[in-house]
């Protein structure tokens, strides 16, 4: 099985160390080929412009083969099958309008894993390659014409990196590629002129709102803050409301209510409303016979047997009148 072999290791040294990152593209508007691939690629305007500086863009290099990326020097080519979609997608899209076109990174290109072949500029043939196995960590020597080079698959865009080999092969090498020539011709058509001076000019701006009224803002959400710290520092008073008490309703006005007819009210009905809890404490009764109250005797019942005898309280006038009555009727007591 193929190991998978990224950018990050190929190398002009025998040393493999940190790597440096490199831009594919740097200026979205100056070249045509790259004018003309945002347009057949299915991009927005600007949108490449946005992204200059995402992964997609970038690959991840040694510093030896930094300097070979830069002049060009050192090209990553994907293999023809994703060449030839491509340039089937380049087709799709030259002849409908922008809201109608396939981006490449929606079409069956993504799909396609990355075969990179390794393109070296004909004057650096005589420097060896040194390639370092990404599982077992061996490092190979490769001398050219660098048969024994691996695959490789950078992390950047496919998009992106025909373009680099295009403009390494045709500008440097002077190698006649006819998958390349077939992607120039395609750049060049007449069919997407128009679009190709909307995508030289820059994107419009987003419009930014009136510093004035920025300022305006932030002056009133720092008070709002000020004003928001000091309520919270100082205590809140606590409003005590009255309890809620059930309204009173008479024995008379249910009675009325509800059309049956009751007994009158009783003569301590005024004393229930303000009942206590608590047991009222007995009163002392004296010895003289004048002041103890009289008891009546609790009847006997044959079934259940003597009832405890209950409790008489002094009740009025009434009561002290006939404990004079009684003592007069008997004589024999003081009274």
């Amino acid at each position: 099985m193929e190991a998978h072999h990224t950018e990050e290791y190929i190398s002009f040294t025998y040393q493999f160390g940190p790597t440096e990152v490199r831009k594919l593209e740097t200026n979205p508007t100056w070249d045509l080929p790259v004018v003309a691939h945002q347009i057949l690629s299915g991009l927005d305007h600007g949108e490449l412009a946005r992204r200059l500086n995402r992964p997609w863009n970038l690959i991840n290099v040694q510093p030896s083969v930094c300097a070979a990326v830069d002049l060009p020097s050192l090209a990553f080519r994907p293999q023809d099958q994703v060449l030839k979609a491509i340039i089937q997608l380049y087709r799709y899209n030259m002849s409908r309008a922008l809201d109608e076109r396939v981006r490449l990174d929606q079409s069956p290109v993504a799909y396609i894993p990355l075969k990179c072949t390794v393109e070296i500029n004909k004057n650096w043939h005589t420097e060896p390659l040194y390639t370092k196995h990404p599982l077992a960590g061996d490092v190979s020597c490769h001398a050219y014409p660098y048969t024994g080079l691996p695959r490789f698959a950078p992390l950047a865009d496919a998009g992106l990196l025909v373009m680099t080999a295009e403009a390494f092969l045709s500008d440097v090498n002077g190698v006649e590629d006819p998958l390349i020539s077939e992607l120039n011709d395609l750049w060049e058509a007449d069919e997407i002129d128009e679009y190709s001076r909307l995508f030289r000019m820059p994107p419009p701006s987003p419009s930014l709102p009136d510093p004035s009224f920025v300022e305006e803002a932030r002056t009133i959400r720092t008070k709002k803050r000020k004003q928001a710290g000091e309520d919270s520092s100082r205590p809140s008073k606590r409003i005590r409301a009255a309890p809620l008490q059930p309204p009173k309703r008479s024995s008379q006005s249910t009675a009325k209510a509800s059309g049956v007819a009751c007994s009158p009210p009783s003569r301590f009905q005024d004393h229930s409303d303000h009942f206590n809890p608590t047991p009222p404490k007995r009163k002392r009764v004296d010895t003289q016979p004048q002041a103890c109250p009289q008891v009546k005797r609790a009847k006997e019942s044959p079934c259940i047997g003597p009832s405890p005898a209950r409790t008489v309280y002094t009740r009025s006038s009434k009561a002290k009148g006939m404990v004079k009555t009684e003592a007069i009727l008997r004589p024999g007591r003081v009274r």
